[in-house]
């Protein structure tokens, strides 16, 4: 009788795991029967060589492209709130409740998530980002300072969760334009305008965000802050990483007012 196995993901040196991270990743990479991944199109008629050859490009997507330019504006332009969602920021919930209510049907949450991922909204771990600059000095921090933080989150029952910004900057920019933002940067589609992106993740990968003009980035951090915060009902262990705008924004009067409900930790 064929048992279903399941085994570890493959290596990947590229970016540390995120605490949390390893039980998401083994999940994805399960295998049926004697150890080959699983691969639809060995049983399913429907993906043939003809239809794969003879199916035109963007067929099969759940959103037409008109209203998938009039979500991506509305993501980028509003809160949640403001279309008349019962969400303070923009959660995968939030729009999937948004995408249903405008397309008038149901799509699969893995079809959200290709969707978000299409426009920028998936974002790596601020974790990730830090570690492809200065993979180092992370390994360090991860190895000496990460575990006291997460004890104290441990008894303080706070969520612990990570800070981070992205800019996201119109398809057509150029590469001098691409030099100049860095390395935190999405050339995400309808885009006219460079928005940034303020997100906190926590562990298991669940993601609150909200897009915005890059003038606001001071209050929409601190905003996002108190609103999550208010949300989850508990203390929030935040962890930042160490850079001088995050340091100008998140200053020691503004730390020390909000704790113990928030605390900044620095990576």
């Amino acid at each position: 009788m064929r048992t279903e196995q399941r085994i570890a993901p493959p290596e990947n040196n590229d970016h540390p795991v995120l605490p949390g991270e390893e039980a998401v990743r083994s999940s994805i990479y399960a295998v049926v029967g004697n150890g080959q991944h699983h691969d639809p199109s060995r049983s399913d008629p429907r993906y043939t060589a003809s239809s794969m050859l003879t199916r035109k490009n963007g067929s099969k997507r759940k959103i037409p492209p008109e209203i998938e330019r009039e979500l991506h504006a509305a993501l980028c332009d509003n809160l949640p709130c403001a279309l008349g969602l019962p969400y303070a920021f923009w959660t995968r919930e939030a729009v999937l409740n948004l995408v249903e209510r405008r397309i008038d049907g149901s799509i699969p949450s893995r079809t959200l998530f290709t969707y978000l991922d299409r426009w920028g909204f998936t974002p790596r771990s601020p974790l990730q980002q830090a570690y492809q600059e200065e993979p180092g000095l992370v390994r360090a921090w991860m190895r000496n300072e990460y575990p006291t933080i997460a004890m104290q989150a441990k008894v303080d029952r706070a969520e612990l969760m990570w800070l981070g910004t992205l800019n996201l900057v119109p398809k057509s920019i150029t590469v001098r334009q691409e030099r100049a933002h860095g390395s935190s940067l999405i050339k995400a589609p309808h885009l006219t305008r460079t928005h940034v992106l303020t997100y906190l993740v926590t562990n298991r990968h669940r993601y609150s965000w909200v897009v915005h003009d890059p003038r606001s980035t001071p209050s929409m951090i601190t905003l996002l802050l108190e609103q999550v915060q208010q949300e989850s009902g508990r203390p929030l262990m935040v962890i930042a990483r160490d850079l001088p705008a995050l340091r100008d924004i998140l200053g020691e009067v503004w730390c020390e007012s909000r704790q113990p409900r928030i605390q900044v930790r620095w990576m």
